[in-house]
Parts: structure tokens; sequence; C-alpha cells
């Protein structure tokens, strides 16, 4: 017999989001680094005695660079963004929702005294096409009645009591969405495989979803699962009926304590509204979804290395085929498919392939959720339509202004210089200029930063992020650093900059997995589109002054008062002279901790050549 859960659901959780004025505050990491758990708590103590404001706790809708965000909802369709809010403002804005009381509400009254903190929608979210960021930081996310609100299981709900799992493939094929995880191959294709493997073999298949999110700087997933992790466990929970399957896990990265627990208490809810469990809807499906906190390995984030770790096994790639989609967890097919991945999946059958393939480019259909990072002024969360151009994102939507490159793709991406930051976001596209773009990492690189370093860095990464199976990978990115710090260093002549590009050709023939083929790409498109910072490091130059060994730390005496604030902090005691005259600095003693420089009211220490 059909339960009508879900639509109870919908009702309270529509009763919830239509309560006016509600108060949503951003508590995803980004906002609880910036303070927002005071401004929460500084709304709950002035809006004690105040019944009629219904105060939620929201994740974060990727405006990351104004954190701590306030958006307080006055009727449908309308509310008011506020950014960089304190708790006294908090309080501000309180006592303005108090004095509205029996008045209508405006932007106007409720923003009074705090006109400046008012973020205009038409601007933050210029240029983007919002589709999983849409619902981010509107509701609680653990309140399953809001997400039902917001059409949350109907997909799931229609899906279950149908029976009729090949349309369901049929759907997501005809929808051409590609998996976000990097690769870019044919969701609907790898379901379909799955699922003739169990046919054929007549066995149950698995599904996974990765959330071991490692790459510097991309925290995508991490958002959605924090902020609407009922919309990445339904398309999991979609898989299952598709497949019919009955096991889905998360594998999650252990450094995300916020999103795990999150998680755990999603399923947990779930279970106790009978959506999860046995006999789902009266549908006669058990359907399960386990939480496996990864043990911190960046090669977890391979498919196979992630199935070897959930079977307790050492978390290392093996050769394909077979492909998890034939043999992978316990022998069983399994489907493996990253978060955002999941997430799409849910709208795509709530909202039908047709809508979704309309969006984007031929071939590129969807949207794509990336980190910007780096120097730009809007660091946070960008959703662009794919077939986007990358300037696009990095001067429009990030302003960032004289760049030198952006980093797209994680470890495994390349760097792109200014004059081509025309390609367009899309799989092939991106492959065409050398880049990938990997799970969305994109970070903005200035025109003072070290190509030199920043390649060390990530060649470093992948070294020490290496299973260590192949002797090319674990070796050769090994022996890369090894040079490219000696290069950081002045210690090497930039000649030796020709063995390095004999191993990252060895490394990329050598390597098993992709982790280990695509990690050349870094330096390789470092050394053809900045081969001449190379060059001056080899003569003992770094114009990015980013490398210790190549710089050195002097007082300009014209603008050294001699009031000695960098002699009372200097760690190595490098600061001579006398109280009242312009300072010098030992070059023996300095440490180049930049101290002096954090701490001096002038601006009068400086950063020189060797």
């Amino acid at each position: 017999m059909e339960l009508r859960i879900v639509e109870e659901l919908e009702k309270k959780g529509s009763r919830q989001l239509e309560s006016y004025p509600r108060v949503a505050v951003g508590m995803g990491t980004c906002g609880i680094a910036a303070g927002s758990q005071a401004v929460c708590q500084a709304f709950s103590e002035a809006l004690d005695a105040c019944e009629d404001v219904r105060l939620d706790e929201v994740g974060c809708r990727g405006t990351c660079w104004a954190e701590p965000l306030v958006e307080v909802h006055m009727a449908k369709g309308s509310s008011v963004l506020l950014g960089s809010m304190t708790p006294f403002k908090a309080k501000r804005l309180a006592a303005n929702l108090q004095a509205c009381k029996g008045s209508e509400l405006s932007i106007e009254k409720v923003s009074k005294g705090l006109s400046s903190c008012v973020l205009d929608y038409s601007d933050i979210d210029a240029y983007q096409t919002r589709v999983l960021l849409a619902d981010c930081g509107k509701v609680d996310p653990l309140s399953l009645p809001q997400y039902c609100a917001i059409g949350g299981f109907a997909a799931f709900e229609r899906a279950l009591l149908k029976k009729d799992p090949t349309a369901l493939i049929g759907e997501l094929e005809r929808s051409d969405l590609r998996g976000r995880g990097g690769a870019g191959f044919s969701t609907g294709a790898k379901w379909r495989a799955v699922a003739e493997a169990s046919a054929r073999r007549g066995e149950s298949p698995v599904v996974i979803v990765n959330a071991d999110e490692g790459d510097p700087g991309a925290y995508m997933d991490r958002n959605l699962l924090e902020s609407l992790p009922f919309r990445v466990l339904e398309g999991a929970m979609l898989a299952l009926v598709a497949l019919g399957a009955s096991q889905a896990y998360v594998f999650i990265r252990k450094e995300y304590p916020l999103a795990c627990s999150i998680l755990r208490k999603a399923v947990s809810a779930l279970e106790n509204a009978g959506l999860l469990g046995d006999d789902v809807l009266g549908s006669g499906r058990s359907l399960r979804i386990g939480i496996i906190q990864s043990a911190g390995s960046y090669v977890c984030g391979e498919e196979t290395s992630l199935i070897a770790a959930i079977e307790g096994r050492v978390p290392r790639p093996r050769k394909r085929p077979p492909y998890p989609s034939e043999q992978g967890l316990w022998g069983l097919p399994t489907l493996v498919g990253n978060v955002e991945t999941f997430a799409n999946v849910s709208l795509v059958f709530l909202r039908g392939a047709e809508w979704f393939s309309s969006i984007g480019a031929w071939g590129n259909s969807g949207t794509k959720v990336f980190s910007l990072t780096g120097d730009a002024m809007r660091v946070g969360l960008v959703e662009v339509e794919l077939g986007t151009p990358v300037s696009r994102v990095v001067d429009e939507i990030g302003r960032a202004e004289n760049v030198k490159a952006v980093q797209i793709g994680g470890p495994s991406g390349a760097f792109l210089p200014n004059w081509k930051l025309d390609v367009l976001l899309e799989y092939e596209s991106l492959a065409e200029a050398g880049a990938v773009m990997g799970s969305g990492g994109l970070v903005v690189l200035g025109e003072d930063r070290c190509m030199v370093e920043l390649t060390r860095y990530l060649a470093d990464f992948s070294a020490k992020a290496s299973c260590g199976r192949c002797l090319a990978c674990r070796d050769g990115l090994r022996e890369c650093a090894a040079l490219l710090e000696k290069l950081t260093e002045g210690s090497i002549a930039a000649d030796a900059l020709s063995e390095v590009a004999t191993l990252i050709q060895r490394i990329e023939k050598g390597s098993l997995c992709n982790l280990g083929k695509f990690s050349i790409r870094p330096i390789a498109s470092a050394l053809v589109y900045f081969e001449d910072e190379f060059v001056e490091h080899g003569a003992g130059l770094c114009r990015g002054r980013a490398c210790r060994d190549l710089i050195r730390l002097e007082i300009d005496k014209a603008k050294c008062q001699g009031e000695r604030c960098c002699l009372q902090t200097c760690p190595g005691t490098a600061i001579k002279g006398r109280f009242g005259k312009p300072g010098t600095i030992d070059q023996d003693l300095c440490l180049k901790c930049f101290t002096c420089i954090d701490v001096c009211p002038y601006n009068a220490v400086v950063i020189i050549g060797r």
C-alpha cells in the first residue's frame, strides 16, 4: 500500500518555509570560520521572546567572500541578503524585525541602519545559472520537511512506485548528464553498464557516492553535503531503485567533520521517516545507506582505491579492466559516482531529461559548480553553464585583476596563462587546451605569484599522495619535486629542466592510474607557458619574490621612523640600529619570517631579489 509520507512532509516543510519573517543564518564551514556561530547566537538571544520570527540554521549559498551571511525572507519571493554580519549587527537586525511587527515588512525597514551590509542578488549572482546551488543557504540541511517542500523525494517516490527501472536509465541517458568527478563519462551509460552486468551475473549491485574530495582549493562536494545532503542521498536512492540494488555507501573525507555529522543525521532522519529501511513506501523494497569515513589518503579518490579501502585493504589503484561496473566492491557490479553527479541525478528525474539537456552546450549539458579561490576579490562557489568561458568566471564573477594564470582541475590540472582564458568550460575544449575540468577546483593566480614555487608545491603534493605502487609515479614525482625545490633555492642551473622534462614523460607512461598520469600536467604546462621564470630561477632571480633563498628583506630608510616595532617581534633578533634612527637587517640572522613586514605601520620593510 502506498504511504503518503512525502506528501505530509512536504506540507509540513511548506508551513516552515512560509513562516514569515524567516531568518536564515549561513552555518556552513566557511560561515562558521567567519564567525556565524556568534551571529546565530546573537539572533537566538535577541529573538527569544519574539515568536513571530522563525530562525533557521542553513548551509552556504556559495557567496563565501561575504560571510557571515544572513538572509531574511519577508514573503514569498521577497527576501533581503546581508553580508559581513556581526553579533552587534544581528541584534540591530532583530530589533528591526521586532519593530516591523504588525506592519508590512520591506527591505528598507528590515535593513534600517544596515544598508552597507545589503547585497544585490543581481550583482552577486550575475553570469551564473544556479541549479544545484539554488536552494543552498535557503533550507535547513537537516530538515527533511523543508527539503520535501522544494520538491525533494517527489522523483524518488514516483520512481519507486512505478517499478520501471529501465525507463529511469533511459531518462538519464537522454539528459546527457556526464560525471562531474573529472573524467566526464556518460552517467547514463555507466548506470546501464552496471545494470547489464548485474542482470548477466544475477547479482545485486552496490552504489557508492565518492565524497573523498581531496584536491587543494576544492570544496564543492563539502558544500553540497553540508547544505543539501538529502539531494545527494536522494540521487543515490534513485540509483538503488534503477539498478535493483539495496545497499549504498557514502565514502567521505575524514577531514570534513561537519559534513560527516550532517550526513549521519540525514540518513537517520530518512530511516525514522520510513524512506530508508525495510518496505520503503510500501514497495516491498529494502534500501539502506551507510556512511564510511576515509583514512585520509588522497589516492582514495580514485575509484578502485576507494573500493579497496572499503574492503579493508590498502587503498591502491588496480589495473582496469575489469571496471567497477563489472567487478567492484566485494566482486559485485558497482556504481561509483561523485557527490555533484548524484545531486544532478535527483534534479534530472524531478524536472525531466529535456529540461536538463536544454542547459549548457551541445555534448556538455547542465551546469558545473566550481570553487573559485586564490587572487580574486570574490572567492567562493560559482555555478555556471558548461560552455562558459573561463575568463567570465575569473573576471566577471570573481572580479580578479592582474591575472597571470589559472590553475584548473586540482593537482592533476594544468596552468592556463592569462592569454588562454577564453577557453570554454567544456570537457573537450579544456582537453584541447591541455587542461582538465577535474572535480571543479579553479585557482586564480595574480601577477606576483611565483610559478616555480607553485609547480614545486603541486609536484610535492602529488609525490606525497602517491600510493607507491608504480615506481615511475612514486620515485619520478619525488625526483621532480626535489629538482624543483633546488631551483627555488637557486642551487642548480636552469639546464636541469631537461631532466624534469624527461622525468614527466616516464611518469606519464609508467603510471597505472590517472592520478599518476595526470600529475605531470601542472609541471608540463608550467614549463611550456612560464619557461622564462624557470630560467630566471636558475640565475638566482625570483620575480614573484616568494622563494626565500632568492630574496632578502631590507628597511627603506626613507620610510622607517625608527620606532622599532619590528625589533620587538623579530624572532631572529636581526633588526639592528638605534631608536629614532632608520634600522638595518642583519642578513645572517634574518629568518625571512616576514613578521617585520606584518607589524611595520609605515611599510618600510621591503622584499628585494638576492
